[in-house]
């Protein structure tokens, strides 16, 4: 039988003395199958939790695995409450930040002074046009291939919202579920040492407020503009289904550097990203978001979800309480008779 999805969630350790959830797997992968259908039957996830309690001698390792950490600050008003999350980030990881003009460049400096940030750090100033993924793609280029291993993180509002907080909460989603704590962050370079067929780790896509609409069908607008990047970067495309939603929304995530070659391999110009003010969806970044475990498919690597414990509890309540309420509201439709998931899904369609 074939394996359609193998580590699709992967649970890490939420602080350094906190016991962790995490999937196992050891199987090879198979490009000749999509590993992003969902309807598979079956699934290789093991469960294995143990207790963990970062070595002393950890970060030595670290910096010989070669990991940093790449920071792209638009918004000046967030840059005070980033900052402060570098407070959770191993010191033998070297840090770059990516920003738009001297004044923002001074304002991180600032903070980074402000609570005593331990770790090497960088600030490049970069043109605005194609924000994160132009800065990310162009003048981090040659630095994410010095490291084996990297972490990309962008601040963000959510301005095609109705609530401030929507956007806000999103941002915290990535955030929490990516650089959480030194044990979570030692937790996925461990990780990635352990299991070679892993090349990209992201945040669960979010599910909450006015984005709920989207959590089926999180091509949006962008999927035509996916295959014509695909086809321009050279991947295989008949895995790129509308039928399949992407698993991958935000453009936050950890890497091996080798899984994202395809992109880095491109040689990009400012001309191929959206200029200020950036569009809402539908652009080359938007693309980039959702294309990014293709791109790790197409060099050998499978792609896993990471969430910390804390926010795995979260939202399986949130999951929960939304199937009870969809269930109650059904249960009002007198024409929908049902027994099973199964059969549920069969009346409503």
């Amino acid at each position: 039988m074939k394996i359609y999805i193998i580590a699709l969630l992967l649970l890490l350790a939420c602080s350094n003395k906190e016991g962790r959830t995490i999937v196992h797997t050891s199987e090879k992968i198979d490009l000749s199958i999509n590993q992003y259908d969902s309807s598979s039957s079956k699934k290789i996830i093991m469960i294995d939790q143990i207790d963990f309690k970062v070595p002393k001698k950890f970060n030595i390792s670290m910096r010989k695995n070669n990991a940093a950490i790449f920071i792209y600050l638009y918004y000046k008003d967030q840059i005070n409450e980033n900052i402060r999350y570098l407070k959770n980030i191993p010191r033998a990881m070297d840090v770059y930040f990516f920003t738009d003009t001297k004044e923002k460049k001074k304002e991180i400096e600032k903070f980074l002074h402000v609570y005593r940030i331990k770790c090497k750090t960088k600030v490049i100033i970069v043109c605005s046009r194609g924000r994160e993924w132009a800065a990310l793609l162009i003048e981090g280029k040659q630095l994410v291939l010095k490291y084996k291993y990297f972490c990309f993180l962008h601040d963000k509002k959510g301005h095609s919202f109705e609530y401030p907080t929507v956007g806000s909460s999103f941002k915290t989603l990535l955030w929490e579920n990516v650089i959480y704590s030194r044990g979570y962050i030692n937790r996925v370079i461990e990780y990635f040492e352990k299991n070679n067929h892993i090349g990209l780790l992201v945040p669960p896509v979010i599910k909450h407020g006015t984005y709920f609409r989207f959590y089926n069908n999180f091509w949006t607008t962008c999927y035509d503009e996916t295959i014509t990047w695909a086809k321009r970067l050279k991947l295989e495309t008949k895995y790129i289904s509308e039928v399949y939603t992407p698993i991958s929304i935000g453009s936050v995530f950890w890497a091996r550097s080798e899984a994202l070659k395809d992109l880095f391999q491109y040689n990009f110009e400012r001309k191929d990203f959206p200029e200020e003010p950036m569009p809402i969806d539908g652009t080359v970044n938007h693309v980039f978001e959702r294309i990014i475990p293709y791109v790790a498919q197409n060099q050998g690597f499978y792609t896993a979800i990471i969430m910390t414990k804390k926010f795995a509890e979260v939202d399986w309540n949130i999951c929960s309480n939304m199937l009870r309420k969809t269930m109650s509201a059904s249960q009002k439709n007198k024409n929908l008779v049902f027994s099973s998931f199964e059969e549920y899904v069969r009346e409503l369609t």
